[in-house]
């Protein structure tokens, strides 16, 4: 059994490395075991790229617009 505690929405939104927070935010609504699997399949908001190029290939623009995209979801703005 896993003895870390697990963070709240809120403390995880505090997180100041944004890929990680991102990452956080992915393994608390969707369970670690599917982080990679979100980050690696194409995505229609993101013109059917995978959330992980976009990041790779534009670098903190990237991440940016993948963060907005997952705090848009998480705040129940439409995509």
């Amino acid at each position: 059994m896993d003895e870390r505690k697990k963070l709240t929405l809120q403390e995880i939104l505090k997180t100041p490395d944004k890929e990680e927070r991102i990452r956080k935010i992915l393994a608390y609504c969707l369970g670690e075991e599917k982080v990679e699997a979100w980050l690696n399949a194409p995505h229609p908001d993101l013109n059917d790229r995978t959330p992980q190029s976009v990041m790779d290939e534009h670098g903190e623009a990237g991440v940016d617009a993948v963060l907005g995209m997952l705090l848009d979801a998480i705040g129940g703005a439409p995509s």
